[in-house]
């Protein structure tokens, strides 16, 4: 099997993926930003959900650790899952803004907040 070459440098990855992560936390902390808006509505003041936000990412923390250390070992490249996963995140993200979208064509923002609250 022939090896792959690379005709970029070693710093070049590093950079590269230190860039994707910090687009990945700015994005995380948006999303995190519009749920704890969403949620504010829903359950009418915006402490509950921030601690609601905050409750569910430390639990999704915890089992991703949890996941990672038990199965991480079996696996084969960790920096490839953790793509996939940051993926469908985002798969998921978009599909959320989409639907928002797609549900508040041609109402207001207060006719907006009226119909989140009553779902």
């Amino acid at each position: 099997m022939e090896r792959i070459r690379f005709t970029h440098s070693p710093a070049f990855f590093v950079n590269s993926a230190v860039l994707v992560f910090a687009l990945s936390g700015c994005s995380g902390l948006i999303y995190q930003s519009i749920w704890s808006h969403y949620l504010g509505l829903y359950l009418g003041h915006a402490a509950y959900a921030q601690c609601l936000v905050l409750a569910i990412f430390m639990g999704g923390l915890a089992l991703g650790s949890l996941l990672a250390s038990r199965r991480g070992p079996q696996w084969s490249n960790l920096l490839l899952r953790y793509a996939f996963v940051e993926a469908v995140i985002c798969v998921i993200g978009l599909f959320f803004i989409w639907f928002k979208v797609k549900e508040s064509k041609g109402k207001s923002l207060e006719q907006m907040e009226e119909a989140f609250v009553r779902h």
